[in-house]
């Protein structure tokens, strides 16, 4: 499990660390929480909220008891931490083990620097939706503890949670296969349960959140950014129109 980890860790680095694309890319995670917050206007709140760094006293406890601050990301190689691979272990007390526990070392300490961006997007995500859900459950009149688990509800939704607590089975019980030949599809996954909330059939959502989803979708992502509707090109071929 331990070497699993760093591998995962390692392929993080090279696929995530210093790509601005896939920083960016977490802001489309908005799209899910304005529409489960069922207000558009929101986006830019979160946004704002999201990239404020002198919170008051009454946001820092709101990030605090809705535990945003210790979500696990995509980004996590392992799904069992924050720290997006919990240390480097020693290799042995040997010579050559020592030097390369040291270089291991060196690599986990620079990936780490590289996935500043991409962490960065994820968080503000994450703060602005807890910090906009709240706000609008008290607003509603809710209490101080349902707004919290209001906001909790809505950012795990929105924003998912990596971590092995909330991986499919597929996932879990693969052990070490499945973490590695799957690392990154946690996502797919998790977008399609967004997706059974805003289905038309669905009642655990309003008519106008449903339209709000959507659209947003469609704008974002386009028909073809549904997962696994990539099946369609096997059947009409790449000039069909479809791309």
């Amino acid at each position: 499990l331990t070497l699993g980890n760093g591998i995962a860790n390692k392929i993080s680095y090279m696929t995530l660390g210093l790509n601005m694309s896939s920083a960016l890319l977490n802001f489309s995670q908005l799209m899910n929480s304005a529409a489960y917050i069922g207000d558009v206007r929101s986006l830019g709140q979160m946004m704002r909220k999201g990239m404020h760094r002198g919170y008051s006293l009454h946001e820092l406890r709101i990030l605090k008891e809705t535990g945003v601050l210790n979500d696990i990301g995509i980004d996590s190689g392992s799904g069992y931490d924050k720290l997006r691979g919990g240390g480097t272990p020693s290799l042995g007390t040997g010579k050559i083990a020592r030097a390369l526990t040291g270089v291991n070392r060196g690599v986990d300490f620079l990936g780490q620097k590289s996935m500043y961006f991409f962490q960065q997007a994820d968080s503000i995500c994450r703060r602005g939706t807890v910090l906009v859900a709240y706000e609008k459950a008290r607003k509603e009149g809710k209490s101080h503890a349902e707004a919290i688990a209001y906001a909790k509800d809505v950012n795990n939704k929105a924003n998912f949670q990596y971590g092995t607590q909330d991986a499919p089975n597929i996932f879990r019980r693969g052990s070490i296969v499945s973490q590695l030949s799957l690392q990154f599809k946690k996502y797919g996954f998790k977008e399609l349960e967004v997706m059974a909330d805003f289905s038309p059939w669905s009642k655990k959502t309003s008519r106008k959140q449903k339209l709000m989803f959507w659209g947003m979708y469609a704008l974002l992502c386009g028909a073809m950014g549904v997962p696994a509707l990539d099946w369609l090109d096997e059947i009409f071929g790449e000039k069909t129109g479809f791309y």
